[in-house]
């Protein structure tokens, strides 16, 4: 695992939130870095820059930490359907 904070190592297994200065990474559950999102804390000078905001680029590293629990249920969801089809 990183040197960073993780700050949602249980919310989204196998993938957790790491904030880092300036950002937030996704890493798996062997500590590799899937993803970096960085951000500025002034929310002015993010647009200025056409960059992320530091809160944009947190609720994007989450969304992308989510994937593999949304991928599943969609894969779920439609088993039923390829069942039937077959």
């Amino acid at each position: 695992m990183s040197d960073a904070r993780t700050i949602a190592r249980l919310r989204f297994p196998p993938w957790q939130v790491c904030e880092l200065q300036g950002g937030y990474a996704v890493e798996d559950a062997e500590g590799r870095r899937l993803g970096t999102f960085y951000g500025k804390t002034d929310p002015v000078e993010a647009r200025q820059a056409g960059l992320l905001t530091l809160e944009e680029a947190r609720q994007t590293a989450f969304d992308f930490a989510r994937l593999v629990e949304l991928l599943e249920k969609a894969r779920d969801a439609e088993a039923p359907l390829r069942t039937r089809s077959s």
